[in-house]
C-alpha cells in the first residue's frame, strides 16, 4: 500500500508537486520536439518513411510493455529513484543517438529510451495521483499536462530552427538538456517524500479487482479507442508536411508547434471545466473535435489545398485533453493499493494500441492523410459506441 503523503509536510509536498509538473514539462519538451526531427533522423540512418513509422510504432509498444514491467521495479526502488533514473537515462540515450551511425544501433537505443522512460512515466503518474487533493478527478493531471503542452508550444519551432541551422544532432542535444537538468533537480526536491511509494508489489487480487472494475475498464477503453487516431495523426503530420507540402525543418517545427498549442488549449480548457463538466460531456466535446478533423481530411481527398489536411490532423490531436485526460483521472480514482496496477494497466493499454496502430499503418499503401482518415473514423466510432454502452454510473457523469 502507498503511504500517506501527509507526513511529508506541506512545504515538501508543494516542492514535490512543482518537481513533478516540471518533469512533465521537460520530458514533453523532448518528445514533442522529436516529430520535427523524424524526417532528418530517418534520412540520417537510411530509413524510409514507412520503415521509420514501424520503428516509431515499435517504440510505443516497448513503452507499453515496460509499463507492466514497471510495477515491480517501482515497488522495489520507490517512485523517486524510478523517476530520477528514467529521466537521466533519456539524456544518456539522446547523447548516444548523436554518436552512433549504424541503423541497428539507433533503433536499439531509440527503443530503450522509450522503454526506460516508461518506468519513470508510470512512477510520475502514480505520484501525481497521490498528490491529487480534492479538486476534482484528474484536475492535477490536467494542469500538469496543460503546463507541459503550453510550455512546449515553442519547442518544436526552436528545435526546427536549430536543426535547420546547425543540424539535427545539435537540436537533439538542446532538446535533451532540460530533461537532464530536471532529472537532477527532481532527485533533490523529492528527498523528503521518498515514502510516497509502494512498499511491496500489488497482490494478484488487486490486479484482478482492477480488471473487474467497470469504473476502470470503460474510461481505459475510451482512451485506448482514441489512440489510433491520435498516434497516427501525430506521427504522420511531419511526413505529410515534408512529402506533400515540401516543408523544411523550420516549417515543420512551426506546424508541430501549432499542433502542440492546440493540444495545450484543449488540456487547459478541459482542466478549467473539470469541476463543472462530467467526463461524458468532456469526451463528447472531444468526439465532436475529432469529427471536425475527419471532415477536413475527407475534403483533403479532393483537390483541396494541403492546409486543409494539416488542419484536420491538428484538430484530431487537439481532442486529447477532452478525451484522454478525464479518462486518466477516472481510471486512477481508486484505492491506494489498486492505484499502481491501475496506473500500470492504463499506461500499458494506451501506447500498446497507439504503437501497434502506428507500426501497422507503416505498411499501408494509402497516403498519410487517407491512413489517418480510416483510423480516425474507426476510433471515433469506437468512442461513441463505448459512451452509449456505458451505464451512467460507470463514470462520473
Amino acid at each position: 500500500m502507498i503511504e500517506s503523503p501527509g507526513g511529508a509536510g506541506p512545504a515538501a509536498l508543494r516542492r514535490a508537486t512543482r518537481a513533478i509538473v516540471w518533469r512533465y514539462v521537460a520530458v514533453a519538451l523532448f518528445f514533442d520536439s522529436l516529430p520535427t526531427l523524424t524526417p532528418q533522423l530517418a534520412l540520417a540512418f537510411g530509413l524510409s518513411s514507412n520503415a521509420f513509422q514501424t520503428v516509431l510504432g515499435s517504440a510505443f509498444v516497448a513503452f507499453a510493455l515496460a509499463q507492466l514491467a514497471s510495477a515491480p521495479v517501482i515497488a522495489r526502488v520507490g517512485t523517486r529513484t524510478a523517476i530520477v533514473c528514467a529521466t537521466l537515462y533519456l539524456g544518456v540515450g539522446a547523447t548516444l543517438v548523436c554518436l552512433v551511425t549504424a541503423p541497428f544501433a539507433f533503433v536499439l537505443i531509440f527503443l530503450s529510451m522509450f522503454a526506460v522512460n516508461s518506468i519513470g512515466s508510470n512512477a510520475t503518474r502514480l505520484l501525481t495521483a497521490r498528490l491529487e487533493q480534492g479538486g476534482g478527478r484528474g484536475v492535477l493531471f490536467a494542469r500538469a499536462y496543460g503546463w507541459a503542452q503550453a510550455k512546449n508550444v515553442v519547442a518544436p519551432l526552436l528545435v526546427g530552427a536549430i536543426a535547420a541551422t546547425f543540424g539535427w544532432r545539435m537540436a537533439l542535444l538542446m532538446a535533451i538538456a532540460p530533461v537532464i537538468a530536471v532529472g537532477i533537480w527532481v532527485g533533490s526536491a523529492m528527498q523528503r517524500i521518498d515514502g510516497i511509494s509502494p512498499d511491496c508489489s500489488p497482490r494478484t487480487r488487486c490486479w484482478l479487482a482492477v480488471l473487474r472494475s467497470r469504473s476502470f475498464i470503460v474510461p481505459t477503453l475510451i482512451a485506448a479507442a482514441f489512440q489510433p487516431a491520435f498516434g497516427c495523426a501525430a506521427a504522420r503530420l511531419p511526413f505529410h508536411l515534408a512529402d506533400r507540402v515540401g516543408a523544411d525543418a523550420f516549417a515543420i517545427g512551426l506546424t508541430v508547434a501549432l499542433a502542440s498549442a492546440a493540444i495545450a488549449t484543449g488540456v487547459v480548457v478541459g482542466s478549467r471545466l473539470a469541476r463543472r463538466w462530467s467526463s461524458r460531456r468532456s469526451i463528447a466535446v472531444g468526439s465532436l473535435m475529432m469529427g471536425a478533423g475527419l471532415i477536413c481530411l475527407l475534403l483533403a481527398q479532393t483537390d483541396a489545398p494541403p492546409i486543409i489536411a494539416t488542419t484536420g490532423l491538428i484538430a484530431i490531436q487537439s481532442a486529447y485533453g477532452f478525451i484522454v485526460v478525464p479518462c486518466l483521472g477516472e481510471a486512477l480514482d481508486t484505492t491506494d493499493e489498486r492505484r499502481l496496477p491501475a496506473s500500470s494497466l492504463f499506461g500499458f493499454v494506451q501506447p500498446a494500441i497507439g504503437g501497434l496502430s502506428v507500426a501497422l499503418s507503416g505498411t499501408s499503401p494509402l497516403s498519410d492523410v487517407a491512413t489517418v482518415t480510416v483510423l480516425g473514423t474507426l476510433s471515433l466510432t469506437a468512442i461513441v459506441a463505448l459512451l452509449f454502452a456505458a451505464r451512467p454510473r460507470t463514470m462520473a457523469l
